[in-house]
This record gives C-alpha cells, structure tokens and sequence, in this order.
C-alpha cells in the first residue's frame, strides 16, 4: 500500500529542488522554495533567501544539517556545509561562496 502522503512529500520537495535550481548567485533575494523534512514539515531554520542564508554562522548551518538529517564533520569549514545544504535542496553551486 502506497503511503500518499509520502508520495506528496517527495513531489513538492522535487518541484522546490526544480525551482531552486534556477537560483544564481547575482539573484540573493529570490525566494528559496521550501524542501520539506522526512515529517513533512519545513525546517525551523529554512532560510528565505541565499542573502539570508549565508549570513548564518556556522552553528546555525550545522544545526540545520543536522534538523535535515544531513551528515557534516566537526571542522568542515562554513563553505563546505553551506554548499552541503544548497545541493541538497536543488540550488547550483558552482560558485565560490561569499560572506555577506
């Protein structure tokens, strides 16, 4: 029996993913559409924008990774979890990170 509301979950966080990945790095206030955790809930630490989400210290970029159930080790620098997460929901990162 398939569980619908898993089904549902998996295609809004695909077409967020889609949305997403029309982001670019000279766009930082478009919207980021919200990909969803495993209880179908969005992050309390989902952030509006990448102007906004590049502001986040690297605690708070750790504790979003670990509130998507995202593996990072201890010591990875803030551009290696900031891109970790931004793959995740869908946005390109073939850019070098800037600290805003």
């Amino acid at each position: 029996m398939v569980c619908w509301g898993l089904v549902e979950k998996a295609m809004q966080n695909a077409q967020a993913r889609l949305q997403n990945s029309t982001i670019r790095l000279d766009d930082m206030w478009a919207q980021l559409a919200v990909v969803r955790k495993e209880d179908g809930e969005p992050g309390s630490l989902y952030p509006a924008d990448l102007q906004m989400y590049l502001k986040y210290d690297v605690e708070k970029v750790q504790s979003l990774l670990k509130e998507y159930g995202l593996d990072y080790q201890e010591g990875e620098s803030k551009e290696a979890l900031c891109k970790r997460f931004l793959q995740y929901i869908g946005v390109k990162v073939d850019f070098e990170m800037i600290d805003v």
